[in-house]
């Protein structure tokens, strides 16, 4: 659906975008191009070249700016593996990652034998 006047996209029901080598599968999208918001509903997952995250919702700006509610992702530091699952937000930069409630762990099994939660 296309609102003219609003320059308002939504995509419902096994929404997809690909935009720039980056991603973006959920359950639908909206896209508001004024403000350059992008708003995913509904186990969203996002695939950005090598990296994948997945969440509960997700917003993300044109600037690059991004919050992912109930995120799970990974990333490589020390050579090891680390998992975060939380809410994440990540600057226009992507140098910095904010994360609140999140538990992170080096084991990729669903449920780890160790874990710790931020800020311990």
């Amino acid at each position: 659906m296309v609102e003219g006047d609003s320059q308002t996209t939504f995509l419902r029901e096994e929404a997809f975008v690909e935009r720039d080598q980056t991603q973006l599968q959920a359950d639908s999208i909206r896209y508001h191009e004024a403000s350059c918001r992008l708003d995913a509903e509904g186990h969203p997952q996002l695939f950005e070249q090598e990296r994948c995250g997945r969440g509960r919702d997700a917003l993300r700006t044109c600037v690059r700016r991004g919050t992912v509610r109930d995120a799970l992702t990974d990333f490589q530091q020390g050579g090891a593996t680390w998992y975060v699952h939380g809410d994440i937000a990540a600057d226009s930069g992507n140098k910095r990652v904010y994360v609140a409630s999140a538990n992170f762990t080096s084991d990729p099994q669903p449920v780890p034998d160790y874990h710790f939660a931020a800020g311990q």
